[in-house]
Order: C-alpha cells, then sequence, then structure tokens
C-alpha cells in the first residue's frame, strides 16, 4: 500500500523506501583507565554542560516523543529526510516527525506524560513537541489520546482535514478521519474539549461523538459516543497497565519510557543515591550503552537508541553506577518535567583520553555512562 503524504489532497510519497541507515561507532578495545584519567573526562563534560543564559535559550526542547510500540508494518518520516523508514522501538520523535501505520500495522507513542496510539491505516504528524505545546495532525484513520495531566500553561491540539480538537483535560479521546478526509469523527471518552471549525468553537461533551464535514459546517450529534472495537480496546488495556506501575512511586509521568520499568527490572532504595532501578534478565558482564546504536537525530545530534525494550528513560533520564558489580540506573530526584537528553555519557576520542558532548567534532572511538 502506498505511503500517503499527510495532505489527503497531495499524491503519495511512493511505496518503496530503503531502510534506515544509522551511523555505529565501535567502543574501544579493553584496556585500562585511570583514575586520574576518568576524573578528567567527567569534568570536561561538566564544563561543557555549564551553558550562558545565551545559549540555553537555543537549546533543543526538554521535551521528547517516543516509539513505545510496534506491531505488523510501521513506518517513520524523520524531520528532513525525504524517504520513508521502518519505525523502530525507542526511536525519539520531535517536531516535524511523520508516522504511517499500514493496513497491518498499529502503533503507541509516548509523548510527555501522554499516550498516543495509531490505528491501521493511519498517517500522523507531530507539528509541535515543545516544553508547552503538542501538536498532533491527522490525515487519515483513527487515533487515540490518553491525556494523563495538562499544566496550566500546557496547549495539547489534534488538527483534522474538517477542525481542530483543542484538549482541555486529562482523558481519553479519539478521532477518526476518513481516507479521504472529508469526515472527521471526534469521541470524548472522558475529559473536556473544544473542536474549532473556521472561526467558531463548539464545546464536546464527555461520553459523546461529534462528526465534522468540513466547509465550515458545524459538528453533527452522533447521539452517545460511538462503540470501542478491538483496537481501542487493545489500547484501553496498555492504560490499564500503565495506571498500575509502581515506578511513579520514584518518577514523573513526564519521563518518557518510565512505564516499561517495571516490567523489566526492580527497585531498590539506597542510602546513598536513593531509588535504584535494576534491569533483570542481562547478563552477568551486562553494561549500559552496549546493546544499540547511534544515530543523528534532530535537533539533538548524535543520539543513543537501546535495543531492549525497557532501554529509554535510563539512557536519556538519570545517571547509571556500579554498585557491587551490578550496574543500577538512578533517575535522582524527581521533577516535575524532567529534562531530555540524547544520552547520558561523556564520549573518549584520540590517543590521549578526552571528552566531548557531541561526536560530530570527529575522532570519537568510545563512551563511558555518567555516573551520579
Amino acid at each position: 500500500m502506498p505511503y500517503p503524504s499527510l495532505d489527503p489532497t497531495e499524491p503519495s510519497v511512493g511505496d518503496h523506501f530503503p531502510a534506515l541507515q544509522g551511523r555505529a561507532i565501535v567502543p574501544p578495545k579493553e584496556r585500562p583507565v585511570s583514575r586520574q584519567r576518568i576524573a578528567i573526562i567527567l569534568a570536561a563534560v561538566a564544563l561543557c554542560g555549564c551553558q550562558t543564559a545565551a545559549a540555553q535559550s537555543n537549546d533543543p526542547p526538554a521535551r521528547v516523543g517516543r516509539v513505545s510500540d510496534v506491531t505488523g508494518s510501521v513506518s517513520l518520516l524523520p524531520v528532513g529526510e525525504t524517504t520513508w523508514s521502518s519505525a523502530s522501538l525507542n526511536y525519539p520523535l520531535t517536531t516535524g516527525d511523520a508516522v504511517w501505520a499500514d493496513a497491518d500495522g498499529r502503533a503507541e507513542i509516548h509523548v510527555g506524560s501522554s499516550a498516543v496510539r495509531i490505528a491501521a491505516g493511519t498517517s500522523l504528524a507531530f507539528d509541535a513537541i515543545k516544553d508547552n505545546l503538542i501538536q498532533l495532525r491527522i490525515g487519515q484513520g483513527a487515533v487515540q489520546v490518553r491525556l494523563r495531566a495538562l499544566s496550566q500553561d500546557d496547549s495539547y491540539e489534534i488538527d483534522s482535514p474538517a477542525g481542530a480538537i483543542l484538549l482541555h483535560a486529562a482523558g481519553d479521546y479519539r478521532i477518526d478521519v476518513t481516507p479521504d478526509g472529508r469526515r472527521t469523527t471526534v469521541t470524548v471518552r472522558q475529559g473536556d474539549a473544544d473542536v474549532m471549525v473556521g472561526n467558531d468553537t463548539y464545546p464536546l461533551r464527555q461520553g459523546t461523538s461529534v462528526t465534522l464535514t468540513g466547509n465550515g459546517a458545524p459538528p453533527i450529534a452522533n447521539g452517545g459516543a460511538m462503540a470501542p472495537d478491538d483496537w481501542e480496546n487493545w489500547a484501553d488495556a496498555r492504560d490499564r497497565r500503565e495506571d498500575a506501575v509502581p515506578a511513579t512511586r520514584y518518577v514523573s509521568r513526564e519521563m518518557v519510557g518510565y512505564e516499561d520499568l517495571d516490567r523489566y527490572g526492580d527497585w531498590q532504595v539506597d542510602a546513598a543515591y536513593g531509588p535504584v532501578w535494576y534491569p533483570r534478565s542481562v547478563s552477568s558482564d551486562w553494561a549500559p550503552y552496549r546493546t544499540g546504536r547511534w544515530e543523528s537525530v534532530q535537533p539533538w545530534g548524535w543520539t543513543w537508541i537501546d535495543e531492549e525494550p525497557w532501554g529509554f528513560a535510563p539512557f536519556h533520564y538519570g545517571r547509571w553506577a556500579n554498585q557491587r558489580g551490578r550496574w543500577g540506573w538512578i533517575p535522582g530526584s524527581e521533577r516535575a518535567r524532567p529534562v531530555y537528553s540524547p544520552a547520558m555519557v561523556a564520549f573518549v576520542s584520540g590517543d590521549g583520553w578526552n571528552a566531548s558532548l557531541s561526536l560530530g567534532a570527529g575522532g570519537g572511538v568510545g563512551w563511558v555512562p555518567l555516573g551520579p
């Protein structure tokens, strides 16, 4: 089935694409490292992290999206690219990225504390993933949004060919768009929302569905809410599992990837570090930042993409520490909105030991996890 353009009035972008090519960096051979050299590495990274206020104003957003589940054929068009590629688990999403689920596909993407589920035959673009704005654009298909929290300063918008839906409270929302883009059905299971058609705004009541027909026509009430289907039941089951995870005792729901920690690891409270998470079912010589790849991802640059199903939060937030021969992840003190990082490592390069926060400078041969 050809991949759609995000504007249903435009032609398809084609039905063939190459696999995503990521640049991998081979770790150096094992060699002894003195404590002095390690101290130099970490000190250099600390100095790189001291930014002026002017530099901080140009920082990438603290928020990120994450591909957290993929079933069947799902494709991704990253910002700045011209060809679609297969969507992979733990790939970070940002403003300008687009996702397409084929006839046998479905996907789940977490953005902040919200979960966005995509049904088969759906095209979705992320027009904005910013610190205080999330804006989605659906061209066709079905999208379910579970919004767990919405602060007073945040805006959450879903655009369709027939109108825009503005979410005002935590809740469950579903948007269905016909393949030709001419009809949009908005269902509010729980929550509070408005729909904008032209210059007019219409409130949406909880437990109801309305249909938008475009051309500035007001919404058509459908009586009660449309009945859930198997895909939405799958989404609800995912929500119930996330609602019950113990990880939220230690980290904010705004930390993308928290939902998989308890399924694949265990928490212990350390006297020095506080809560520490230890992965299960890893080898005795396992170490972080080994099973995955580096890719250049806009707007952050070189980004670590881990292969483990739990491998998002522990590699983009917090720090790692080796306790008695076992690696544990330390999220640090709980913050209402943690700041995403492409990787929590120090890079080493050249014959001597050097550190840099960017592989783009050249000469990168290895990396070490940042400690607490």
